[in-house]
């Protein structure tokens, strides 16, 4: 998952996505007993527009499906929040 910039600070957003979807799986029973979480924070447009792709085919590297979710918008660097507020990555 790539998240853009937020007014929050990223590590309570991500945070909060990790804790929220460890609730489901155990829920579900597909949690297993080690942490399948990795945090890799972005600090360029660069490395968002190499990560975006990277995390779209990962599931198909998998042999899965692709994944779509509806709540998850394509990346428009032009209405980039973190452009819109002066900020330079």
């Amino acid at each position: 998952m790539v998240v853009a910039h937020t007014q929050r600070k990223i590590r309570r957003v991500v945070g909060h996505l990790k804790s929220e979807a460890t609730k489901v799986l155990r829920k579900e029973g597909w949690f297993l007993d080690h942490s399948p979480w990795a945090n890799v924070y972005l600090d360029s447009r660069a490395a968002m527009r190499r990560a975006i792709p990277y995390v779209e085919h990962n599931p198909e590297r998998e042999g899965k499906c692709r994944q779509r979710w509806s709540c998850v918008t394509s990346y428009d660097e032009t209405t980039d929040p973190a452009a819109r507020h002066g900020i330079n990555i």
